[in-house]
């Protein structure tokens, strides 16, 4: 699938947005973040990113080279918020035709592992590309989970509960594909480059009153 079936993957049109040549201050800030989404960082860090990815999609595997070196560029700054939207019709009923088949149950064992402890080291794993069902017992191993709990987990309908109020909140926002990142609010859609979320992350430290790297 071409880039433009990531960004236009649902039937339900999101409200419209401002443009990239509009000015940002016009562009209503998403507030996507869940006290009880996986999140990485400080708790009170200046700048919270909320990622809205597919574990399957190649375009969100990209962006997982730009977060990390984020993190590395601004070392306690940053706190990461993960939000599932899968481009799966197995569990996401927005779609017009299926997209990635594995995605759901991926996002279904992230979340498991994520009961373990050990959500952002599943989901690096499955960012990595390897996403196939044998993937997921492969990276249940690697990571020491435990399995019978991880099975019951994955059972257990409110797993598959979880994900589908992300899709449903993400979706009410306006998501329509993947990926979306949000920089204190304020969205970014597409394999962006570093520079427009190093762009944004400066103006909101600028904002906060913190120093820009």
């Amino acid at each position: 699938a071409g880039q433009d079936a990531h960004r236009l993957a649902a039937q339900r049109t999101p409200p419209a947005t401002a443009s990239a040549g509009q000015p940002q201050s016009a562009t209503p800030r998403i507030d996507l973040t869940d006290a009880t989404a996986p999140s990485l960082g400080p708790s009170d860090a200046p700048v919270t990113i909320v990622e809205i990815r597919d574990f399957e999609c190649p375009y969100c595997q990209k962006a997982s080279q730009t977060l990390a070196e984020l993190r590395r560029l601004y070392p306690n700054q940053l706190r990461m918020v993960f939000r599932h939207f899968p481009l799966d019709q197995g569990c996401n009923t927005l779609l017009k035709r299926q997209i990635h088949p594995n995605a759901c149950a991926a996002a279904r064992a992230a979340f498991c592992a994520g009961e373990q402890g050990q959500f952002w080291a599943y989901a690096d794993k499955l960012f990595e590309g390897a996403t196939e069902p044998d993937d997921l017992d492969a990276h249940m191993r690697a990571l020491g989970l435990k399995e019978p709990e991880f099975r019951r987990c994955l059972a257990d309908p409110a797993t598959a509960a979880r994900i589908a109020k992300d899709i449903d909140q993400c979706a009410k926002a306006g998501v329509a594909g993947v990926p979306v990142l949000l920089i204190n609010g304020r969205k970014l859609a597409g394999a962006q480059p570093i520079e427009a979320f190093r762009a944004l992350i400066d103006e909101e430290l600028a904002i906060a009153g913190k120093k820009v790297r």
